[in-house]
């Protein structure tokens, strides 16, 4: 039933639009033929319209995929700008950036901040770094003010 009605709107709508495309054909007729100059010719090569045959197709509502349910881990932001909070983790070194004052780490849950993952952290100071070895398996401290995240501590276990 709705198909039949969704295709007499259509149908509907097509004939009106083709009745006020001819009107202004003929308004169009009308005036050249009082001011005997020529009618345009941007019409001229206009097929008519005809009512399509519906394809429908069913629609049903999208499943979402297992990864869309799984919520992005937000990080706490301080109250202000000014204070400072601290969360202890552990991990594994993946990288080292002496030059970049960087540190890639495998690492677990951390607390009240973050889910585990692997990623990289600045460090506060990159002389940290020095006794640092990729594979190595550290305890830190993650220094978080307003938006800027960096490890202060780091040392192998």
């Amino acid at each position: 039933m709705k198909l039949f009605f969704n295709t007499k709107i259509l149908i509907l709508l097509l004939t009106v639009f083709v009745a006020s495309c001819s009107s202004d054909e003929n308004q169009n007729q009308q005036s050249a033929d009082k001011s005997n100059q020529p009618i345009s010719t941007k019409n001229q090569n206009v097929t008519p319209l005809t009512s399509p045959s519906p394809t429908i197709t069913p629609s049903s509502s999208p499943k979402p995929s297992p990864s869309a349910s799984v919520q992005p881990t937000v990080s706490p932001t301080p109250q202000s700008n000014n204070e400072v909070r601290y969360y202890k983790g552990r991990g594994i070194v993946t990288e080292i950036n002496l030059e970049g004052s960087w540190v890639g780490l495998n690492h677990e849950k951390i607390e009240d901040f973050m889910e585990a993952m692997i990623m990289q952290f600045t460090v506060k100071d990159k002389s940290m770094l020095n006794n640092l070895n990729i594979g190595d398996k550290v305890d830190f401290t993650i220094e978080v003010k307003g938006s800027t995240e960096v490890i202060s501590d780091i040392k192998k276990r």
